[in-house]
């Protein structure tokens, strides 16, 4: 604290911190189950305008490969969700719009070695409605199964972090 005091003493304000790990989660409302996103397309929807109302006239997002992977981090992560009890499974399709944008600037910003050392994305699906847990012919995931699982997976990407942390 008193670090923090005096830097905030000297500087008018406090130290700007960058983050070192992004754990983005998007709805998957088709599926019934977690998906693990491996990779990220270099794609982009010709088909729906922007927020902005902005068509866009080329489908990639920017020069380079048609993909980029994650990297191995994330069969740990679908280990994780796994010893939970929740049903997650590795995913190659991380959407045709925002979902794969953002996952594609993750990796980008990754592999760049400026800050961001670790990046993932996980599509959950709508949870049941009630708190009861997932019955026979049922595929609904509860919220409290979705915390576990959640918990599990962040639990992970702190690991990964301070790994890659000492390793650079």
């Amino acid at each position: 604290m008193k670090v923090h005091a005096q830097h905030v003493a000297a500087n008018g304000s406090a130290p700007r911190k960058e983050p070192v790990t992004s754990f983005l989660i998007g709805l998957a409302g088709r599926t019934a189950h977690v998906r693990i996103e491996t990779r990220a397309r270099n794609a982009v929807t010709l088909l729906w305008p922007d927020a902005a109302q902005t068509r866009v006239r080329k489908g990639s997002i920017g020069p380079g490969p048609d993909a980029l992977r994650f990297g191995p981090h994330t069969l740990r992560l679908l280990r994780a969700a796994l010893g939970t009890g929740i049903d997650a499974r590795p995913s190659r399709d991380a959407g045709s719009y925002l979902c794969n944008y953002l996952s594609w600037r993750a990796i980008e910003a990754v592999g760049r070695g400026d800050g961001l050392r670790v990046a993932s994305f996980v599509h959950i699906p709508l949870l049941a409605r009630d708190d009861t847990a997932r019955t026979r012919g049922s595929s609904r995931i509860t919220l409290d199964q979705l915390v576990d699982a959640g918990e599990a997976m962040l639990l992970e990407m702190v690991k990964l972090t301070r790994q890659t942390a000492r390793s650079s």
